[in-house]
C-alpha cells in the first residue's frame, strides 16, 4: 500500500509566503571557514503554523506540538493548527515516541513531521548499558555512571529512550529534527550531508532528566556510498533544540572490525553523523505542461531535506555545495501524476517518469533550475461547513479507482481548502474529509480536466483517538496500525453483553496490514454512568494473518506463561468510547520470531482505539 505524504495546500497561506523545511537562516554567507554565528532567529510574530504529525503513513492523535509558550494537542487526523504564535522553533512530543524540533523561519510555515518510535530500555545506574538501537549494528554504550541536570550524581535505575534514523528511510526528511542546517566549532555555517542519527533520552525512577556520568560511544554504521578510506573520520554533531541547528561536537572514525564509525559524546539529544559542505540555495520552480507555476507541491531535494513551492511555483533551499543531488517531484506530491494503469484498472508508479534533475552546486552559489510535469493535475477547491461545535480545520483527500488515494490536505481556519486532483485520472471519485474527533465526510464528485468548486456540510464537535498498537520488549519495538482505511472511527465496534464493554472489529488487508485479522478488548463490569471509566480485569486480543506470516498479540499465552489481566482506560463522548492500555503485559508470536506456539514471547503492549457503540436495532 502505498504511503502519502500529508501536505497542504492552502489559500490562506499561499499567497502570504513560501512553504519550506529548508532554509534556517537567511544569511548569504557561511559555509567551511566563512561566516560569522549563526543567530537565534528573530521570534516570528504573529505567525501561521500548521501541519499534520503521522507515523507509517497515518496520522497520530495525542501529539503535543509547542511554540513558544502556546500548545495543541493533534486530533485523530493528527492536524495542527496555531492562528498566532510567537517563537522561534516549534517542538512535536508523544510517549512511545522521540521528540523532534523544527526552527520557524518565516511568519506563516507550514511543517508535515513523521515521528519515529523509541525502543526502552531500564537498568541501574551503576551498570553499565549498550543500547542495541538498530538490526543495521548501531549502538549506544553507556557509562556505570549518571548524573541529574544539576550535576549530582544519580543511584537508582535509569530508563533509556532510544531510536535511529537512516538515510535510507524515504521517509527520512519528514522524521529528522532540524533542516540539517548546522554551525561549526568556528562558528561558520554549514550544510550537512547526514550519515545516520541517534536519538537517546536518559529518565530516572521520578522522571527527572540525566546525562552519562562520563563519554558515551556511539557506533554508526557504515552508509553505502561512504569510502572509509577516502573518508577515514566524520564529524559528530549535536541538536540544540532552543536554535533548531545542529552544532558541531567531536568526530567518529572508522572502525574496519566493526565497519562502522565510532565517536564519544559527553551528552545526549539527537547526535548525528554528518560531512559539513560550504552552503548554497537552489530555486527548484515546478511548472504544469503548459509552464504554469504550481503552488504549494513539495519538492524532494535529495531525500533529505523537503521544500514546497511559493505563489510562484519556486521552492527555495539551502544545500550543501560540491555535492551530487537528485531533485524530484515524488508522484503522489502532485495528482499521482506517475501512476499507470494495467488492463484491469490496477495502479503502479512508473519510476521513469518522475520528474527529476541531478545537480551540483558550487560554494555560496544560487542556481535555479524549472521541473516541468507531464500532465497538468486538476484542482478542487471550497469551503468545509462544519454546522458543529468544533473547529472548521481538518484533513481531505481523494479517492477514486481501486481505492487509490491523493495526499492529504488541510483546511484554512475557516474551511477553506484547494486539493490536487489525480492527474491521470478521469471519472468518479470522493473526497473524504476527516476531523480530529474522528467525525467523516464523503463526497461523491466526477474528476474531470476542469478545476472545480465544492462546499461540503459536516457536524464535528470532539476529539478522539486513532487505532494503534505499539508492542515493545527486549530489541523490539513494533507498531501496528488498526484504524479504518480512510480515517474516522470503527462504526458499530463497540458494544455491552451481561454488564462487559465490548471492542471488536475486523481487519482488512486495506488497514495498512495485508491479509485478514481482529482486534477484541474486554472491559468487566462496566459502569455505563461514568464518561471515564477504569478496570484492572481486561482482557485483550490482535491477531493478523496475511501472506507473509501471521501475528498474535493477547493477554493470553496459551502454552503456561500465563494468563494476563490488564488495566484498561474507557473515556465516553456521545457515542464514541476510546480504549487506551499504557505499558502491559501481554505475549506476542509472529513472523519474525517464527510460526509455532513455542516461540511466544513476553512483551508490553500500549493500545489506543476508538469506536462507536453498536446501534440499536427497533425488535
Amino acid at each position: 500500500m502505498k504511503k502519502f505524504n500529508l501536505w497542504l495546500l492552502s489559500s490562506l497561506f499561499v499567497s502570504a509566503f513560501m512553504f519550506t523545511a529548508c532554509s534556517s537562516s537567511d544569511s548569504d554567507g557561511g559555509g567551511q571557514g566563512g561566516g560569522g554565528d549563526l543567530p537565534i532567529p528573530p521570534i516570528a510574530t504573529k505567525a501561521a503554523i500548521s501541519g499534520v504529525v503521522y507515523n507509517w503513513g497515518a496520522p497520530v492523535s495525542g501529539v503535543k506540538v509547542t511554540v513558544g509558550t502556546s500548545s495543541v494537542i493533534t486530533g485523530y487526523n493528527g492536524a495542527f493548527t496555531f492562528n498566532q504564535v510567537s517563537g522561534n522553533t516549534v517542538k512535536f512530543e508523544k510517549e512511545g515516541f522521540a521528540t523532534i524540533t523544527r526552527q520557524i523561519t518565516q511568519t506563516n510555515q507550514h511543517f508535515d513531521v513523521s515521528l519515529t518510535e523509541v525502543q526502552t530500555t531500564t537498568f541501574p545506574a551503576s551498570t553499565a548499558k549498550t543500547l542495541d538501537i538498530d538490526y543495521t549494528g548501531t549502538k549506544v554504550a553507556l557509562p556505570a555512571s549518571f548524573k541529574d541536570e544539576s550535576g549530582n550524581a544519580y543511584t537508582g535505575n535509569v530508563t533509556a529512550k532510544s531510536a535511529y534514523l537512516t538515510p535510507a528511510d524515504a521517509d527520512f526528511a519528514d522524521k529528522m529534527p532540524g533542516d540539517l542546517s548546522a554551525i561549526r566549532s568556528d562558528q561558520s555555517e554549514a550544510a550537512l550531508i547526514s550519515y545516520g542519527m541517534i536519538s537517546v533520552e536518559l529518565t530516572g525512577d521520578a522522571g527527572q532528566k540525566l546525562q552519562p556520568g562520563s563519554p558515551a560511544t556511539l557506533t554508526f554504521p557504515l552508509t553505502n556510498g561512504v569510502d572509509p578510506v577516502a573518508t577515514p573520520s566524520i564529524p559528530l554533531w549535536s541538536f540544540n533544540e532552543e536554535k533548531g541547528l545542529w552544532e558541531e561536537e567531536g568526530v567518529a572514525t572508522y572502525d574496519a572490525i566493526l565497519n562502522a564509525y565510532v565517536g564519544t559524546v559527553t551528552h545526549f539529544s539527537w547526535h548525528n553523523l554528518d560531512w559539513p559542505e560550504a552552503r548554497a540555495t537552489l530555486n527548484a520552480k515546478v511548472v504544469d505542461n503548459a509552464g504554469n507555476p504550481i503552488v504549494g507541491v513539495p519538492v524532494d531535494f535529495d531525500g533529505q531535506r523537503t521544500a514546497y513551492t511559493n505563489a510562484d511555483g519556486i521552492a527555495s533551499c539551502v544545500v550543501p555545495s560540491n555535492t551530487k543531488m537528485l531533485i524530484k517531484v515524488n508522484s503522489e506530491a502532485y495528482g499521482n501524476y506517475a501512476e499507470v494503469f494495467d488492463e484491469y484498472g490496477w495502479p503502479s508508479i512508473d519510476e521513469t517518469k518522475i520528474v527529476k534533475q541531478n545537480v551540483t552546486l558550487n560554494p555560496q552559489e544560487t542556481k535555479t533550475i524549472t521541473l516541468q510535469m507531464p500532465a497538468k493535475a486538476p484542482v478542487i477547491s471550497g469551503k468545509v461547513i462544519n454546522e458543529g461545535s468544533g473547529s472548521n480545520i481538518c484533513t481531505m483527500f481523494i479517492t477514486y479507482g481501486k481505492g487509490i488515494e491523493t495526499a492529504r490536505v488541510i483546511t484554512d481556519l475557516d474551511g477553506s481548502f484547494s486539493i490536487t486532483a489525480p492527474a491521470n485520472y478521469r471519472g468518479a471519485g470522493k473526497i473524504i474529509v476527516t476531523f480530529g474527533d474522528g467525525y467523516k465526510v464523503e463526497q461523491d464528485i466526477q474528476i474531470t480536466d476542469a478545476d472545480q468548486t465544492v462546499n461540503i456540510t459536516a457536524n464535528s464537535n470532539s476529539p478522539a483517538s486513532a487505532g494503534v498498537i505499539v508492542v515493545t520488549g527486549d530489541g523490539l519495538n513494533t507498531r501496528y496500525l488498526v484504524a479504518p482505511p480512510t480515517g474516522g472511527i470503527w462504526e458499530n465496534a463497540v458494544s455491552i453483553s451481561e454488564g462487559t464493554l465490548n471492542f471488536e472489529a475486523d481487519l482488512g488487508g486495506e488497514n495498512k496490514n495485508l491479509g485478514w485479522g481482529h482486534v477484541y478488548i474486554a472491559v468487566p463490569n462496566y459502569d455505563e454512568s461514568q464518561a471515564s471509566f477504569t478496570t484492572n480485569a481486561g482482557t485483550f486480543e490482535y491477531f493478523m494473518e496475511g501472506g507473509s506470516g501471521w501475528t498474535n498479540l493477547s493477554t493470553s499465552s496459551r502454552q503456561g506463561m500465563g494468563e494476563e489481566t490488564i488495566t484498561v482506560n474507557v473515556r465516553k463522548e456521545g457515542d464514541v468510547y476510546t480504549f487506551t492500555i499504557a505499558n502491559q503485559n501481554a505475549f506476542l508470536i509472529d513472523r519474525s520470531l517464527g510460526f509455532d506456539w513455542d516461540n511466544i514471547k513476553a512483551v508490553k503492549m500500549s493500545v489506543e482505539i476508538s469506536g462507536k457503540k453498536v446501534v440499536d436495532t427497533p425488535k
